[in-house]
């Protein structure tokens, strides 16, 4: 019988710390990693407006949010920033960017930042993207909120290329970058060449399991946990 695996989730402890102080959840994933943790996990949001909490607080403030209740005032601290800092201090602890909403940014960008992440933790990586439920949350950034799907679609396209080719060029819906993009491959740390294993990726939104070299994309940390094995 394979033993359990446990993560800690970081997001949304404000109960039991201050949002501001983050060396403080630093500290926690370093404990938990002492502690046999598998993983710490850190979700995001970028901008949260009223529609958040258009269902009212949870009754208990512990319990881990949901679409329409969450406080707008909320802290939302930059999960990659966070993640970094948390890579520099442990060694073995897999780091989860749980519910990474790719559609916010430019694939490049983010493909440059995950890798390097990815790169800087020595392969402990797993990303779950998404695409959120929060209308103002696209208008507050300027993305249209019904193309948030072909968004995603088109990041997971041109991650595909560009944790692979060097140089690398992708074609997406108004933003082409061919060739000459300087970007590296970022290949797990523990792989020796890029789609060495298959890693799964998100299938809520209605994608299918496909190969995605480089960092480990997932619909659960334990089921990406399970692939790395």
């Amino acid at each position: 019988m394979p033993s359990p695996k446990m993560c800690l989730v970081l997001s949304e402890n404000w109960t039991m710390t201050s949002g501001r102080d983050l060396g403080r959840l630093v500290r926690w994933a370093r404990e938990a990693e002492d502690a046999g943790f598998d993983s710490v996990m850190i979700s995001e949001h970028i901008v949260l407006g009223p529609a958040a909490n258009a269902n009212g607080p949870m009754a208990n403030p512990r319990e881990y949010a949901l679409p329409g209740n969450q406080d707008p005032a909320t802290p939302w601290p930059s999960s990659l920033v966070l993640l970094s800092a948390i890579a520099a201090v442990t060694t073995r602890i897999r780091l989860v960017a749980s519910a990474v909403i790719a559609p916010l940014r430019h694939p490049l960008l983010l493909a440059r930042e995950l890798g390097s992440l990815d790169l800087l933790s020595g392969g402990r990586l797993v990303v779950q993207p998404t695409v959120s439920w929060l209308e103002e949350e696209y208008a507050a950034l300027g993305v249209p909120f019904r193309r948030r799907g072909d968004l995603l679609d088109e990041h997971l396209a041109a991650w595909r290329v560009l944790w692979r080719d060097t140089p690398a060029s992708f074609a997406g819906e108004g933003r082409d970058d061919d060739g000459g993009t300087g970007l590296s491959a970022a290949l797990r740390a523990d792989r020796a060449a890029p789609g060495g294993a298959n890693a799964p990726v998100i299938d809520e939104v209605g994608y299918d399991l496909v190969d995605m070299p480089g960092i480990a994309l997932a619909d659960t940390v334990f089921e990406s946990l399970d692939h790395e094995s």
